[in-house]
Order: structure tokens, then C-alpha cells, then sequence
């Protein structure tokens, strides 16, 4: 008779939740990711948005882009970022103010009329209308989040952040659209789009692994809120 061997369970040290699921959905994982080998804390346990960041470096100075001796303090910030994750049946827009390890949601907003599936069998005028529709829903969130005409919260604005499971051609009509909106803010795309979750999930496993101690001396106060995407702490 043949033996049948099954491998251990692995020790899981980190979950990312999908942004969109909701708090039946996050028990959920949280409890699948759950074995003998050790619970999940909820320190160990991210929505998207909040490790998409890590996949460029935005919990440091230099991923900021603030490299200058003395021109970055990352406690004092703010230091905001963009984030539009773009898919084929809704488009997500979001904006945070982060440190090293606190990422506070500021405004967030779903567009499901505005996903790339509307391109199917588009052609002419009607794929101009449909980008012109992208470009001001990009600047209507843009001016809630900010919306003085010289508000200087644009200034601390540190990158605009594009993710997504669209098809890579659908992406011109993101770019154009920042690029009208906020011509003077760097555009971070050099992953591919539909790996910077996994990227930046990665970083996060290899912080635990990096810094253990630093990750678990956080105040049982500080961490009541991980996992919310409106105070979720890095």
C-alpha cells in the first residue's frame, strides 16, 4: 500500500487582506491563515494599500524622494501618497498619510463605472469620452483631498502609486489622466501593475524577518486598529 505523506503546514508570519473585502471576509482569511504552528496577531495582518506602498519604498526618506541631509523627517511628515488600482471592473482611488510604520487613510473612493472593461469594443470618440471620464474623476477625488485652490497638502503629495489587474494597454488612460491632473508629481509604475500587492507584501515578510523585535514592541493600544483601512499602522 502506498504511503501517502503530507507536508506540514507552513508557518505563516504575514496575511495582506484585499482592500475591498469586508469584515466577514477578513475573519475569514485571518482564521485560514491560523494553524499549530502559531496564531496570526493582528500586527501581522495588512490591506492592500498599506504594503502596495512598501513594494517603492515609501516608508523611508529616500523613498520619498527627500535624499538632502536634513530634509526629511518621516515621524513629522505629512507625507501623502496617491494610490489608483485599476482593474478591469472597478478603478479604486486613495490617498494616505504615512511614516515608517503608521499608513492613515485620508480619503478613499471606488469608481465601479469606470473599470477597463468599458474599453471592450471601443473605438473612436467613445474611448475619448471614456478617458475624458477617468481624467475628471482622477481630479474631482484629487480637489476633495485637497481642495483649497492653494492648499499646500499638495506639496507633501510624494508619489502617485498605480497597481491593478487592468490589461497593461488600458494604463495609457491612467497616466495621461495624472499627468493632466498632477503634471508635477512623480508617477511610481515601474513594477508591473498587477504585482505590486505581491512586491509589496514581500517587503513586509522580509521586515518581520529583518526586525522582529522592533515589529512586536508595539503598544496593544497602537495596534487595536491594524488591518482598518482608515488608521491601518505599518
Amino acid at each position: 500500500m502506498r504511503e501517502i505523506f503530507r507536508r506540514p503546514l507552513a508557518d505563516i508570519t504575514f496575511i495582506s487582506i484585499p482592500e475591498h473585502f469586508n469584515t466577514s471576509a477578513y475573519d475569514a482569511v485571518v482564521e485560514a491563515g491560523s494553524n499549530e504552528n502559531g496564531l496570526i496577531q493582528s500586527w501581522q495582518i495588512r490591506r492592500f494599500f498599506s504594503v502596495a506602498r512598501l513594494a517603492y519604498g515609501l516608508n523611508s526618506c529616500q523613498g520619498f524622494g527627500l535624499t538632502e541631509p536634513g530634509s526629511c523627517d518621516i515621524e513629522e511628515g505629512p507625507h501623502y501618497a496617491m494610490f489608483i488600482d485599476y482593474n478591469r471592473d472597478y478603478m479604486d482611488l486613495l490617498i494616505a498619510d504615512m511614516t515608517e510604520f503608521f499608513f492613515v487613510v485620508e480619503g478613499k473612493e471606488r469608481l465601479g463605472n469606470l473599470g477597463a472593461q468599458r474599453l471592450d469594443g471601443l473605438s473612436g470618440e467613445a474611448v475619448d469620452e471614456y478617458r475624458d471620464e477617468v481624467r475628471h474623476a482622477i481630479q474631482a477625488f484629487v480637489k476633495r483631498s485637497f481642495p483649497e485652490p492653494d492648499d499646500s497638502g499638495l506639496a507633501f503629495l510624494r508619489a502617485v502609486v498605480i497597481s491593478g489587474e487592468a490589461p497593461r494597454p488600458a494604463f495609457s488612460n491612467v497616466h495621461d489622466a495624472i499627468i493632466n491632473t498632477l503634471p508635477n508629481h512623480k508617477i511610481y509604475d515601474s513594477i508591473d501593475p498587477l504585482f505590486v500587492g505581491a512586491v509589496g507584501a514581500a517587503q513586509w515578510a522580509k521586515l518581520h524577518v529583518l526586525r522582529p523585535e522592533l515589529l512586536k514592541d508595539f503598544d496593544p493600544i497602537d495596534i487595536l486598529a491594524f488591518g482598518d483601512a482608515e488608521h491601518d499602522e505599518l
